[in-house]
């Protein structure tokens, strides 16, 4: 199977927000909020609980609102995402090239798959990945890199 991809903000942040979303950190963030909402209870609404409630509301919407900021600066950043990438995958594995790299990977490199109904996650390790948006594909096309990759990923 052979595409071509140039991938946008938000084939980024949907890519991000699948990695993120069984994420343990992000419970922990939560946990923290409302540990200092309990605090902010006990003391009894006095100036430090406003700061508390402050903080505490800072940390429940943390993965929320800076998943987005954080993608988006990664997207600016990573100038490799903005050029037309040409994308083979085959029995053996993956080839990947654009102007500035070139990647040839086997299909025994990448641990694990995820997707949805937006992009395809590949990891090759639990922070490493490749990944591509459903939007270059037609349905069918789709079913069959899900298929393919299912196959040779275990």
């Amino acid at each position: 199977m052979k595409f071509s991809v140039q991938y946008t903000f938000d084939d980024l942040y949907a890519a991000q927000k699948l990695h993120h979303a069984s994420s343990k950190k992000r419970f922990i963030w939560y946990f923290v909020s409302m540990y200092i909402f309990f605090l902010a209870i006990l003391a009894q609404f006095s100036v430090y609980s406003w700061i508390l409630i402050f903080f505490g509301v800072v940390f429940w919407f943390y993965p929320l609102t800076f998943l987005r900021f954080m993608s988006y600066r990664s997207f600016r950043q990573a100038h490799e995402l903005h050029l037309l990438t040409d994308v083979q995958l085959t029995e053996k594995g993956m080839e990947a090239k654009n102007k500035l790299s070139s990647t040839v990977a086997s299909w025994k490199v990448f641990i694990k798959a995820k997707h949805n109904e937006k992009v395809l996650l590949l990891y090759r390790t639990p922070q490493l990945i490749n990944f591509f948006p459903k939007r270059v594909f037609a349905d069918q096309e789709w079913k069959k890199l899900l298929e393919m990759v299912s196959k040779n990923i275990t």
